[in-house]
Protein backbone atom coordinates (compact mmCIF):
# COMPACT_ATOMS: atom_id res chain seq x y z
CA UNK A 1 0.00 0.00 0.00
CA UNK A 2 1.13 3.52 -1.03
CA UNK A 3 1.58 5.83 1.75
CA UNK A 4 -0.18 9.66 1.68
CA UNK A 5 0.89 12.03 0.33
CA UNK A 6 -0.62 15.22 -0.79
CA UNK A 7 -0.94 13.90 -4.49
CA UNK A 8 -2.08 10.25 -3.59
CA UNK A 9 -5.00 11.28 -1.15
CA UNK A 10 -8.55 11.71 -2.42
CA UNK A 11 -11.68 12.97 -0.98
CA UNK A 12 -14.13 10.67 -0.10
CA UNK A 13 -16.43 11.97 2.74
CA UNK A 14 -16.66 13.98 5.54
CA UNK A 15 -14.12 16.02 8.01
CA UNK A 16 -13.31 19.47 8.82
CA UNK A 17 -12.64 20.82 5.25
CA UNK A 18 -15.87 18.50 4.08
CA UNK A 19 -13.68 15.61 2.85
CA UNK A 20 -12.48 12.55 4.78
CA UNK A 21 -9.16 11.96 2.90
CA UNK A 22 -7.65 8.07 2.42
CA UNK A 23 -4.78 7.17 0.37
CA UNK A 24 -4.64 5.58 -3.50
CA UNK A 25 -4.67 2.54 -3.71
CA UNK A 26 -1.96 0.77 -5.86
CA UNK A 27 -2.92 -0.35 -9.29
CA UNK A 28 -1.46 -3.12 -12.48
CA UNK A 29 -1.73 -2.29 -15.62
CA UNK A 30 -4.24 -5.71 -16.18
CA UNK A 31 -6.14 -4.17 -13.94
CA UNK A 32 -6.34 -0.34 -15.02
CA UNK A 33 -7.61 -2.18 -18.41
CA UNK A 34 -10.18 -4.07 -17.10
CA UNK A 35 -11.35 -1.05 -15.30
CA UNK A 36 -11.56 0.82 -18.57
CA UNK A 37 -13.20 -2.24 -19.90
CA UNK A 38 -15.91 -2.64 -17.74
CA UNK A 39 -15.17 -0.88 -14.14
CA UNK A 40 -18.00 1.44 -12.62
CA UNK A 41 -17.79 5.42 -12.75
CA UNK A 42 -16.30 4.84 -9.17
CA UNK A 43 -13.57 3.06 -10.33
CA UNK A 44 -12.90 4.86 -13.57
CA UNK A 45 -13.48 8.15 -11.47
CA UNK A 46 -10.21 7.14 -9.67
CA UNK A 47 -8.39 5.47 -12.17
CA UNK A 48 -6.45 8.10 -13.69
CA UNK A 49 -4.70 9.12 -10.50
CA UNK A 50 -4.06 5.67 -9.31
CA UNK A 51 -2.39 5.45 -12.48
CA UNK A 52 -0.95 8.99 -12.73
CA UNK A 53 0.86 8.55 -9.21
CA UNK A 54 1.05 5.08 -8.88
CA UNK A 55 1.47 2.70 -12.08
CA UNK A 56 5.37 2.01 -12.37
CA UNK A 57 5.34 3.24 -16.32
CA UNK A 58 4.14 6.51 -16.63
CA UNK A 59 3.92 5.86 -20.11
CA UNK A 60 1.56 3.80 -20.07
CA UNK A 61 -0.69 5.73 -17.07
CA UNK A 62 -0.40 8.82 -19.40
CA UNK A 63 -1.68 6.41 -22.32
CA UNK A 64 -5.06 4.97 -19.66
CA UNK A 65 -5.22 9.30 -18.86
CA UNK A 66 -5.59 10.08 -22.28
CA UNK A 67 -8.09 7.27 -23.29
CA UNK A 68 -10.67 8.32 -20.37
CA UNK A 69 -10.13 12.05 -22.01
CA UNK A 70 -13.49 10.53 -24.07
CA UNK A 71 -15.60 9.12 -21.21
CA UNK A 72 -18.64 10.56 -20.95
CA UNK A 73 -18.29 11.72 -17.19
CA UNK A 74 -16.95 15.47 -16.68
CA UNK A 75 -15.78 13.98 -13.60
CA UNK A 76 -13.69 11.16 -14.79
CA UNK A 77 -12.33 13.55 -17.36
CA UNK A 78 -11.30 15.83 -15.41
CA UNK A 79 -9.22 13.49 -13.14
CA UNK A 80 -7.92 12.23 -16.16
CA UNK A 81 -6.20 15.85 -16.67
CA UNK A 82 -5.14 15.55 -12.85
CA UNK A 83 -3.75 11.82 -13.54
CA UNK A 84 -1.13 13.27 -16.35
CA UNK A 85 -0.18 16.14 -14.41
CA UNK A 86 0.81 13.34 -11.59
CA UNK A 87 2.19 11.13 -14.16
CA UNK A 88 4.67 14.42 -15.90
CA UNK A 89 5.93 14.67 -12.45
CA UNK A 90 7.95 11.63 -12.45
CA UNK A 91 8.49 11.30 -16.07
CA UNK A 92 8.08 14.20 -18.16
CA UNK A 93 6.52 11.93 -21.17
CA UNK A 94 3.96 13.77 -22.67
CA UNK A 95 3.38 14.23 -26.63
CA UNK A 96 2.40 18.13 -27.36
CA UNK A 97 0.72 16.88 -30.61
CA UNK A 98 -0.78 14.16 -29.50
CA UNK A 99 -2.64 15.97 -25.84
CA UNK A 100 -2.51 19.53 -26.47
CA UNK A 101 -5.93 19.63 -28.49
CA UNK A 102 -7.51 17.16 -25.82
CA UNK A 103 -6.05 19.37 -23.05
CA UNK A 104 -7.69 22.39 -24.40
CA UNK A 105 -10.93 20.78 -25.25
CA UNK A 106 -11.44 19.86 -21.87
CA UNK A 107 -10.44 22.79 -20.73
CA UNK A 108 -13.01 24.84 -22.99
CA UNK A 109 -15.51 22.52 -22.82
CA UNK A 110 -15.65 20.62 -19.48
CA UNK A 111 -16.79 24.01 -17.37
CA UNK A 112 -17.86 22.26 -14.59
CA UNK A 113 -14.35 21.67 -13.46
CA UNK A 114 -12.27 23.92 -14.84
CA UNK A 115 -10.44 25.04 -11.71
CA UNK A 116 -9.34 21.72 -11.51
CA UNK A 117 -8.40 21.84 -15.20
CA UNK A 118 -6.97 25.17 -15.03
CA UNK A 119 -4.90 23.45 -12.00
CA UNK A 120 -3.73 20.22 -13.84
CA UNK A 121 -2.47 22.23 -16.76
CA UNK A 122 -0.13 25.25 -14.63
CA UNK A 123 1.56 21.42 -13.58
CA UNK A 124 1.79 20.17 -17.05
CA UNK A 125 3.11 23.55 -18.06
CA UNK A 126 5.45 23.49 -15.39
CA UNK A 127 6.85 20.09 -15.82
CA UNK A 128 6.72 20.30 -18.95
CA UNK A 129 8.20 23.23 -20.13
CA UNK A 130 5.01 24.38 -21.86
CA UNK A 131 2.60 27.46 -21.86
CA UNK A 132 -0.77 25.80 -22.89
CA UNK A 133 -3.80 28.22 -21.90
CA UNK A 134 -2.12 30.23 -19.86
CA UNK A 135 -4.23 33.78 -20.62
CA UNK A 136 -7.68 31.39 -19.84
CA UNK A 137 -6.00 29.84 -16.89
CA UNK A 138 -5.39 33.42 -15.41
CA UNK A 139 -9.09 34.74 -16.46
CA UNK A 140 -10.08 31.58 -14.65
CA UNK A 141 -7.47 32.45 -11.47
CA UNK A 142 -8.47 36.17 -11.32
CA UNK A 143 -12.69 35.26 -11.32
CA UNK A 144 -13.16 36.91 -14.84
CA UNK A 145 -13.42 33.40 -16.48
CA UNK A 146 -15.42 31.64 -13.22
CA UNK A 147 -15.99 27.92 -13.40
CA UNK A 148 -19.58 26.88 -11.97
CA UNK A 149 -17.33 24.69 -9.18
CA UNK A 150 -16.20 28.14 -8.07
CA UNK A 151 -19.58 29.97 -8.03
CA UNK A 152 -21.54 27.57 -6.09
CA UNK A 153 -23.42 24.61 -7.40
CA UNK A 154 -26.82 25.50 -9.44
CA UNK A 155 -25.08 28.52 -10.64
CA UNK A 156 -27.58 29.22 -14.44
CA UNK A 157 -24.82 32.17 -15.21
CA UNK A 158 -22.61 31.70 -18.40
CA UNK A 159 -19.39 33.13 -17.55
CA UNK A 160 -18.30 33.16 -21.57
Amino acid sequence: MHSPTFSGLTGIGEVSDGMIYRSLVEVTFAEARRILREGSAEERLLLPLRVGELLPDPRKAVAICVRLLSDLDPRIRANAVLGLSYAVRRQRCLDRDTVRPLLLRELAENRDFSGRIADALEDINLFMGWRLAEDRIARIRSGLDPSPERQGAGSQEDPL
